[in-house]
């Protein structure tokens, strides 16, 4: 399982919640290996994920540090799969994060991984646009946690958008974020942002 979380303090961080979820694993390679694993990508995303200075001179082009955490996070699910990512608070998360996440859901129907977000829509930030924009796509598939739901968890490659409600969070209400309600049979099986 990968994880990370959105912080009230922390939206100013590029790429926070993204190296969250990544950083661990990096971490846990020799330097020798982490520049293997990571071959060509490695000076495209190191920055963004903590591997090596900023240098404030040189801006990276931002499609190609997506393209490079999407290449990142598929090798990852595919060395580590079945993979749950886990990412929770996304209403806090960086715009980068978020972005990349906009972007990556798309993919994740073709992988063995499961996406699972967890957010208010109403304390969303205002540049949150791609995340919200893939959101709203989506309209009924985000399922909003309630007390009164029974937890049960089934598992599926796809997204499941959590929907926080405001007075509570899941851990809140005696779950954790994982413990989600499981899908409503019309949500169709293995989809990009449904699962």
């Amino acid at each position: 399982m990968f994880s990370g979380k959105g912080g009230e303090n922390e939206q100013g961080l590029a790429f926070r919640v993204v190296r969250q979820a990544m950083q661990p694993t990096l971490a846990g390679m020799s330097e020798t290996e982490r520049r293997e694993f990571l071959g060509s990508w490695y000076d495209i995303v190191g920055a963004a994920l903590g591997l090596e200075a900023t240098d404030p001179a040189r801006v990276p082009d931002p499609t190609g540090v997506r393209d490079g955490l999407d290449w990142v996070m598929t090798r990852l699910t595919m060395m580590n799969a079945p993979v749950v990512l886990l990412l929770d608070d996304l209403h806090w998360a960086d715009t980068e994060s978020l972005d990349w996440l906009a972007s990556f859901a798309p993919r994740v129907a073709d992988l063995p991984l499961l996406v699972v977000a967890g957010y208010r829509p109403d304390e969303l930030p205002a540049d949150a646009t791609s995340f919200r924009t893939l959101v709203e796509r989506h309209e009924q598939r985000p399922h909003v946690l309630s007390r009164s739901a029974r937890p049960r968890w089934r598992g599926s490659s796809g997204t499941k958008w959590v929907r926080k409600p405001r007075t509570s969070s899941a851990a809140s209400a005696g779950r954790s974020p994982a413990e989600a309600p499981s899908r409503p049979s019309s949500w169709p099986s293995g989809s990009a942002s449904g699962g």
